[in-house]
């Protein structure tokens, strides 16, 4: 099968992933019986829908309804503003009952739901970046992704340090409500279907140390690289089944010290507007201009209740030089504050720069 431009382009960011140490696994099993009442499980995944099928009944404990306890110790690591030690701690009882708690240092950061709601309470008025993507990588979520969603998506198998590979690789949006950009996408899963690595925009999820958790294989180890370096390293420490106590004590546990969260946004509600302060354009790298460079930079960002753009990160590269031109723009990018409801909140975007040229 000839290989698609992007495919080529997450081989290469995949490398550096294998650099840091998975060759240094072995390979996972083929997989686990399903367990009583489980859906049949696919054995061999021939097309994308299948795989990511697959994946779900193999290492996602939340689409499998199965309740469970589990606490991760992290390190975070790379260039932004909060580095340092962590813990992640989940207690998941249905997709109605459940509660995350997650820390980065200081900052404490808690997310429960309960009868259809959910609430949020943190140590502060904004979520780091590390924070949100440590909560994100330590369990394993995957989308149902059914033959619609996957239309167009490329299969491509691979031998990656002496373990045979299958690549699903293809488009999908940025942010699931506003979907007028897009970006790439790329699952590494092993010929059973189980999912070893994750790679959306530049950065890239790797599931390590693979163990039987009732009938399912979930990974006890956990990066995430930004195509240049790990910026963090997850370990579960503790997995275990939920206990039946009806009282659910861990639910209701607040810490006193910790002040209610604001409500975060998405750039795709209807509900608010933004409106840009100050946002001078970036200067175009000299040396990309004499090299004819060209591209468009898609950055993700949180402007905060005061309008600031704080840590923003790319996802989709135009090259060093021009990224690093458009970072440092964006960087010093104001924003009116935005309220929802009469309330401040944090607001999750996408922002595009387009560097061109003038023939």
């Amino acid at each position: 099968m000839r290989r698609s431009r992007f495919c080529l382009f997450f081989a290469s960011s995949l490398l550096l992933a294998t650099a840091c140490g998975v060759s240094q696994t072995t390979p996972a099993p083929a997989g686990p019986s399903a367990p009583a009442g489980a859906p049949t499980a696919i054995a061999t995944p021939k097309t994308p829908a299948e795989f990511f099928a697959r994946a779900r009944q193999l290492s996602d404990l939340e689409a499998a309804g199965i309740p469970f306890h589990l606490k991760a110790t992290y390190v975070a690591a790379g260039k932004t503003e909060f580095t340092g030690n962590g813990t992640y701690e989940e207690w998941w009882r249905s997709d109605q009952l459940w509660r995350k708690e997650v820390t980065l240092e200081n900052f404490r950061y808690l997310l429960f739901k309960r009868d259809g709601k959910t609430q949020a309470f943190a140590t502060g008025s904004y979520v780091p970046l590390r924070l949100r993507q440590a909560m994100n990588a330590a369990v394993i979520r995957i989308p149902d992704a059914d033959a619609t969603s996957t239309k167009g998506w490329k299969e491509q198998s691979k031998n990656i340090e002496g373990l045979d590979m299958d690549v699903v690789s293809g488009v999908s949006p940025c942010d699931l409500k506003n979907k007028s950009s897009s970006c790439l996408k790329a699952d590494y899963f092993t010929q059973s279907g189980v999912l070893r690595v994750a790679q959306y925009g530049l950065n890239s999820t790797v599931y390590n140390k693979l163990q039987p958790f009732q009938g399912r294989l979930i990974p006890r180890e956990i990066w995430v690289t930004d195509g240049k370096q790990r910026i963090l390293t997850v370990s579960v420490d503790r997995l275990e089944p939920l206990s039946a106590d009806r009282d659910e004590p861990w639910m209701s546990r607040v810490d006193p010290q910790t002040s209610q969260a604001m409500p975060m946004i998405g750039t795709g509600s209807q509900s608010v507007k933004t409106r840009s302060i100050d946002s001078p354009p970036p200067v175009y790298p000299m040396t990309a201009k004499r090299a004819g460079k060209q591209g468009i930079v898609l950055i993700d960002a949180q402007i905060d209740d005061k309008g600031n753009v704080r840590e923003p990160f790319i996802l989709q590269s135009a090259g060093s030089d021009l990224d690093e031109a458009a970072l440092q723009a964006v960087g010093r990018w104001r924003y009116e504050p935005i309220t929802y409801n009469g309330m401040p909140v944090l607001f999750e975007t996408q922002i595009t720069i387009i560097f061109k040229l003038n023939r």
